[in-house]
């Protein structure tokens, strides 16, 4: 057997299981992991191709939420009243007496 294949067993042995280092994946997108977490995440990427598949899918739905956010963000800054409308308010506010009850 080679070297690295066995360092590779050994890393896979010693490492955390997936169900204990999962949520710091979740953490990692809201805040920042201490060198502690990050040391973890690692030494357990090093043999577990299953969750760096659920990194990058992770990673990828985060970005898109995060772009779809920002546009909504966007549009709701971009939004104003027709002439029309506006015209239908000032014609409603300058009726109706104000109510200051």
């Amino acid at each position: 057997m080679s070297v690295r294949f066995l360092l590779k067993k050994w890393i896979s042995i010693k490492a955390e299981q997936c169900k204990n280092v999962a949520p710091l994946y979740s953490y990692a997108l809201d805040r920042k992991l201490t060198i502690v977490e990050k040391l973890r995440i690692k030494f357990h990427l090093l043999t577990c191709n299953a969750c760096t598949n659920y990194i990058t899918n992770l990673s990828f739905i985060h970005n898109v939420f995060q772009t779809q956010e920002n546009q909504i963000q966007a549009e709701k800054l971009h939004i104003t009243l027709s002439d029309e409308a506006k015209e239908r308010l000032k014609k409603k506010t300058e009726t109706q007496p104000m109510n200051l009850e």
